[in-house]
């Protein structure tokens, strides 16, 4: 499968997410696993790019260290740290120790992707959709969940964007 068809599939499975906690399908968390769970399997299916050196992926250029969506995405981060802490601080005991471990792991995976990414690698992408999902559940907040649309729409429009170039560099 193409990435093109990998991220779009990946951009409707955040919004039936979206869909499926709105409408209280099921439990958030065994929701929000589930989304976790099937984008992190697009983002391994589309990694593996039938031997095709890196040099090939975007045009045979390395993509613009700072876009729209990379902004958001790097503000999204740090905005989970934040308010992980603030948590902490308003109410510590232990189990908010733990949300602010698991977040620092998501905005960790965030930095990590815009690395990546800065290297020509569309797992960098991947890496950031696979990170947004946490502010899909916030739903009923909106901000949150706009916001990780917007990341995950602009991360596949650039994958879908990575295909490889056939002009051979001279």
């Amino acid at each position: 499968m193409s990435q093109k068809w990998m991220g779009a599939l990946a951009f409707l499975a955040a919004i039936a997410l979206i869909v499926a906690m709105a409408i209280g399908a099921g439990p958030p968390l065994l929701l929000m696993v589930g989304g976790v769970l099937m984008v992190g399997l697009f983002g391994v299916l589309a990694s593996k790019r039938d031997g095709r050196p890196t040099e090939y992926l975007y045009g045979g250029a390395t993509p613009k260290l700072w876009t729209w969506w990379t902004i958001l995405a790097a503000v999204l981060g740090a905005v989970y740290v934040i308010m992980a802490t603030g948590q902490l601080i308003e109410d510590p005991k232990a189990t908010n120790v733990g949300a602010l471990g698991i977040m620092i792991g998501f905005a960790s995976l965030i930095a990590l992707g815009l690395r990546l990414r800065s290297r020509s690698k569309v797992s960098g992408n991947w890496m950031i959709v696979f990170a947004t999902i946490p502010a899909l559940l916030f739903f009923w907040i909106v901000v949150p969940a706009v916001v990780g649309l917007a990341i995950i729409a602009g991360a596949v429009m650039e994958i879908s964007r990575a295909a490889p170039s056939t002009t051979a560099a001279a």
